[in-house]
């Protein structure tokens, strides 16, 4: 069961599906913005999602808010010329507005928070390399992925999908021992070249606690 990613005829992307019960506007186009956040909120409906949740840039959110979607976070700087980027959510479920796993984020978070001015070990060179993926990593970056990750709401363990995503904005990183690959991770870079989401971090079990996806 894996959401799709779709292309709207307004321009705009989003990902959806029973997965993760909800909408995903990955890019707003310009085109249409102010009639979006409704058509958005309708397909919701028609499929029976609980929750739509769009990542856009600040210049963009009136329409959304006009139409009672919340500000949940805010990243400055994130967009060219200085644009805030905002992550917004609107509710059908009024039930997904109660985080139910609150005390156990906070918990991370400040585990996070208390790291913040730790020291990064250097990674040991005679045991691990870290380097960029290619096709030729594709047959081994699908078994790692199948095996980490039991479910996914991308087919990361499809071959052609790791190949079309690669040959676009997308980059794989793997951790090599003894010339097999142990690890990985991807970093999925925005057109404008103002951001990457670093993401599809991966360790087989026999080779965590080494800091592999720090590194």
């Amino acid at each position: 069961m894996i959401d799709k990613v779709e292309k709207l005829s307004c321009g705009s992307l989003i990902q959806h599906g029973p997965f993760n019960d909800r909408i995903y506007l990955m890019k707003a186009s310009e085109k249409e913005i102010y009639s979006l956040p409704l058509r958005l909120i309708k397909k919701a409906k028609e499929e029976g999602y609980g929750k739509v949740f769009a990542k856009i840039n600040e210049i963009q959110a009136l329409p959304f808010l006009s139409e009672g979607f919340l500000v949940e976070a805010r990243i400055p700087d994130m967009y060219p010329r200085d644009r805030e980027a905002l992550f917004l959510a609107y509710y059908l479920d009024k039930d997904r507005k109660i985080e139910k796993d609150r005390e156990l984020y906070e918990k991370n978070l400040q585990l996070a928070l208390d790291k913040e001015d730790d020291k990064i070990g250097r990674l040991d060179s005679s045991l691990f390399r870290i380097r960029e993926c290619t096709e030729n990593d594709i047959p081994d970056m699908t078994l790692i992925y199948k095996e980490v990750f039991p479910t996914y709401p991308f087919p990361i363990d499809d071959p052609d999908y790791i190949r079309t995503t690669m040959e676009k904005l997308v980059d794989y990183f793997c951790v090599e021992s003894e010339g097999k690959i142990v690890a990985l991770s991807s970093a999925e870079k925005n057109e404008s070249g103002t951001y990457a989401e670093m993401t599809d971090f991966a360790t087989l079990p026999d080779w965590r606690g080494n800091g592999l996806a720090l590194h």
